[in-house]
């Protein structure tokens, strides 16, 4: 039997097989219409490849031909704890083969070889296309002509963006270009300008007696006060650089074009206008300019490495003080002890400052800094030799290290800070007295002479109960957590002296 498929214009005729079996089953409809499944069949048009056929109509979708898959039954699987089949089974299991084969082969006969059948059979089995490899690239064979107009459409756009961006990015180079070749001009001006001012400068200084080089000796303004100063340039780069520099008049001068007067919109080389001899030179400019440092240049002063190791003295001192075994030291001189080194920091700085004006320098740091303690002169001091020669931080860092030593050395031996401050340790030493007598039920009145500075020295306070009596406490200075701690060795609790 055939059956024919309308798509548009063309038709395509299908073998269709129709098996009698014996409860004879019909593959046509009453109303004599065949459905096709929706499956892969090969392409109407002839083509080497497969089609998409949706049960109703051909789609856009193709796909290449593909091996037929031939299902294979499976044997069944046999396990030890299954029951071998009966001799009655197996012959009702041939019988009904025969019986498929026999049917099989009527239904052969009847109707020729239907090759394409059986391969529409098994395409059938096929699955639809997944979207990632549907080619959507491919106008479809049977597109509408709007769908075409629409392709070319979206084209011809694509054609004009890129278009578009090519031909910016070329405008694009071309500014870029041209701006460099801008600034290439500018520089080269510029350079020029700088040749032919240096040109007319030592020509200038020949003529005057100054000699066609005037940068020989760039320390002789620094050795002589009556050395003419070194001019610098109002508009030249070399405003920025530690060698000689010429004189150049202002814009606003007859030697130089304001900017805003050029007819060659702001294009540096056509500002310029040649100086004329009536310019002579003129002062520099009044910020200080960085000095190239000579090997034999004085920075530093025996007076401020004086000052640098003030602390160093001071602790030095203070230990010899701690150490020579007094059980206390008087009040004064812990105060002469920080008094004399500061009048004395006062004194050095003076005679620093004096000598680092007879070395040349042009504006050093004020002695009166160091009324503000010897470390406010010497950061003042490093300030100014760092602005002009470029170092000169060297003092202020040994005294900031022995500043350091000192802390240090106050927790390793606190008999500097008791001999610092001696009132406020006696005062704590009366307290923790007061405080222990107060525990075993009494109240005392304790008055202690200055306390001991060395770990293991005792000193006697006394002490006033309230019914008028004395007692003598004996008190030592101990370590304990770190630091120290006062300790009564006086038997004075236990012996009951308080109660008398």
């Amino acid at each position: 039997m055939l059956i024919q498929f309308y798509w548009g214009k063309n038709a395509c005729t299908w073998p269709i097989s129709v098996v009698r079996t014996e409860e004879r089953v019909s593959a046509l409809l009453e109303d004599e219409t065949v459905t096709v499944p929706a499956g892969w069949y090969p392409d109407p048009m002839g083509l080497p490849q497969l089609r998409w056929w949706d049960n109703h109509s051909w789609t856009e979708f193709t796909s290449a031909a593909r091996t037929p898959l031939i299902m294979q039954d499976q044997p069944p699987l046999a396990y030890a704890d299954d029951d071998l089949p009966s001799r009655r089974s197996q012959r009702e299991q041939r019988d009904r083969e025969e019986q498929y084969v026999r049917l099989a082969t009527e239904g052969a006969a009847e109707q020729p070889p239907m090759s394409k059948a059986e391969l529409i059979s098994t395409l059938r089995q096929l699955e639809p296309p997944k979207p990632q490899h549907i080619e959507r690239n491919q106008p479809s064979p049977f597109g509408s002509q709007d769908e075409q107009d629409r392709m070319a459409r979206e084209q011809a756009q694509a054609a004009q963006q890129a278009a578009a961006q090519e031909h910016f990015a070329r405008e694009q180079a071309a500014q870029q270009q041209r701006e460099a070749q801008f600034r290439a001009q500018q520089q080269a001006a510029a350079q020029a300008r700088a040749a032919q001012q240096a040109a007319e400068e030592q020509a200038r200084a020949a003529q005057q007696g100054f000699g066609a080089a005037p940068e020989a000796d760039p320390f002789a303004e620094f050795i002589s006060p009556s050395a003419p100063q070194e001019p610098r340039p109002a508009r030249s780069s070399v405003n920025y650089s530690d060698g000689p520099s010429f004189p150049q008049a202002p814009a606003s001068e007859p030697g130089f074009a304001a900017a805003g007067q050029s007819g060659y919109g702001g294009n540096p080389s056509a500002q310029y206008v040649p100086q004329d001899a009536e310019y002579g030179r003129r002062t520099e400019y009044a910020r200080p300019q960085r000095r190239i440092t000579d090997p034999s240049q004085q920075i530093y002063t025996p007076a401020a490495w004086a000052i640098a190791i003030i602390p160093l003295v001071q602790m030095v001192i203070i230990l010899l003080g701690v150490s020579s075994g007094a059980a206390a030291i008087p009040v004064w001189v812990p105060a002469l002890i920080m008094g004399l080194p500061y009048v004395a920091s006062i004194v050095l700085a003076y005679f620093d400052h004096k000598a680092l004006l007879q070395a040349g320098h042009r504006a050093p740091a004020h002695w009166a800094w160091a009324f503000l303690t010897p470390l406010v002169y010497l950061i003042v001091r490093s300030v100014a030799t760092n602005r002009e020669f470029g170092k000169g931080m060297t003092p202020v860092l040994i005294w900031a290290s022995l500043a350091i030593l000192q802390v240090l050395s106050i927790v390793a031996v606190p008999g500097i800070l008791i001999a610092a401050v001696p009132d406020v340790f006696k005062a704590e030493v009366e307290q923790s007295i007061t405080d222990d007598a107060a525990i075993v039920g009494t109240a005392l009145d304790v008055t202690c002479p200055n306390p001991a500075v060395q770990i293991g020295v005792q000193f006697t306070c006394l002490g006033v109960t309230q019914t008028g009596n004395q007692v003598e406490i004996n008190v030592s200075l101990q370590r304990a957590n770190g630091w120290i701690d006062w300790r009564v060795d006086s038997q004075v609790w236990q012996s009951g002296a308080l109660t008398k």
